[in-house]
């Protein structure tokens, strides 16, 4: 079993699709970032395991989880952001948005996503 994330549009394509227990620990993951910053994701379920996602309200998300990322010297925030930034530069790129980053700290976290080898 997969869970599917598609890119909203015209053409609504596949932009992930990872085994169950990994599409639901990015899903949680995601959520609970989004609680805590006060950021709408931009994913809609449609079910359990089919997550649509908004471009341009993706993109306003990991802008501002980014810089929360980039602004914070604290360790644990540091990692624990880690587990969703990196995926979610990818997911970004796949929505035909690549993230121009505008500082070394957010050239490192989409290096980290690009080096993770996401399968579609």
């Amino acid at each position: 079993m997969t869970y599917v994330f598609l890119a909203d549009g015209p053409e609504r394509r596949t932009v992930w699709s990872p085994v169950s227990r990994a599409g639901a620990l990015y899903v949680g993951m995601i959520n609970v970032v989004a609680d805590v910053y006060a950021a709408p994701t931009g994913m809609t379920a449609r079910a359990d395991d089919l997550h649509v996602i908004d471009p341009d309200r993706f993109e306003a998300f990991v802008r501002h989880v980014l810089s929360a990322y980039t602004s914070t010297t604290h360790g644990e925030i540091l990692a624990l952001l880690d587990g969703v930034l990196p995926p979610s530069t990818v997911l970004l790129e796949r929505c035909g948005r690549p993230l121009a980053p505008r500082n070394d700290g957010e050239r490192a976290v989409v290096e980290r996503g690009r080096a993770l080898n996401m399968v579609w």
